[in-house]
């Protein structure tokens, strides 16, 4: 049998029990506190505007001529959507398009937006499918109306293709996060013009120029297809 010295007294007031002498205010206080935050968090979402989707046009149509200059377009395989995977987009158009025995493939897609847990935005937007071998990867130049894009050289044994690729309504990537994590674009504060993605391709020739003149050829298609976004409604 254990018996009790006279310390007892001393051992109780060196490890008091939890909660016995805290003060009779102290959790009623904390509730409180819990009970402010959650009224005024209420009050401001009272307070702020409302916002429908339904007010949006989830679904912009995208527009360009079969005909851009002397480029005219030429049958053009489906898209596969299969090589995208989780890459989504609002509405897409998937074109080839000819001169002089010459083609060029356009790719635009869409992003409205109102998915926060799909985005548009990937690497995979740079290739088309049978992507092969990345030769070369870099930044171009583009001019008046796109500036900086990322040019890509792929080869998959039997061809070899030039791709230019660029987005236009997208921020930084330190901003896109925090527009998707604090769902901004599901609020008052969206943005109200989609995000939109282009990309241009064409044949690379196995040739000392060959490099160049796809170049000039990409160049040469997209002051076309500048010259119909201006004189026409832009591309939403």
């Amino acid at each position: 049998m254990r018996y009790l010295t006279k310390n007892h007294k001393e051992h109780k007031e060196a490890f008091p029990i939890p909660g016995k002498d805290e003060p009779a205010g102290k959790k009623p206080g904390k509730l409180y506190v819990l009970v402010s935050l959650f009224a005024g968090l209420s009050a401001v979402s009272l307070l702020m505007p409302t916002w429908s989707a339904s007010s949006t046009n989830a679904n912009p149509a995208i527009s360009v001529p079969d005909q851009l200059g002397a480029w005219k377009l030429i049958a053009t395989p489906p898209l596969t959507y299969s090589f995208l995977g989780s890459v989504r987009y609002s509405s897409t158009l998937y074109r080839d398009y000819s001169k002089n025995n010459e083609a060029v493939s356009l790719f635009i897609g869409t992003d409205d937006r109102l998915r926060r847990q799909r985005s548009f935005l990937s690497g995979k937007n740079a290739y088309q499918e049978g992507v092969g071998l990345q030769m070369e990867q870099y930044t171009v130049d583009l001019g008046s109306g796109i500036g900086q894009a990322v040019a890509v050289v792929t080869d998959n044994g039997t061809q070899r293709l030039l791709s230019y690729h660029w987005y236009e309504g997208v921020e930084s990537v330190a901003k896109e996060v925090l527009y998707s994590w604090l769902a901004l674009d599901q609020s008052p504060f969206r943005r109200e013009q989609p995000g939109r993605v282009t990309r241009v391709s064409t044949f690379v020739d196995l040739t000392p120029e060959g490099h160049t003149l796809a170049d000039n050829r990409l160049r040469a298609f997209l002051r076309e297809l500048k010259k119909h976004e201006t004189t026409t409604t832009p591309l939403n």
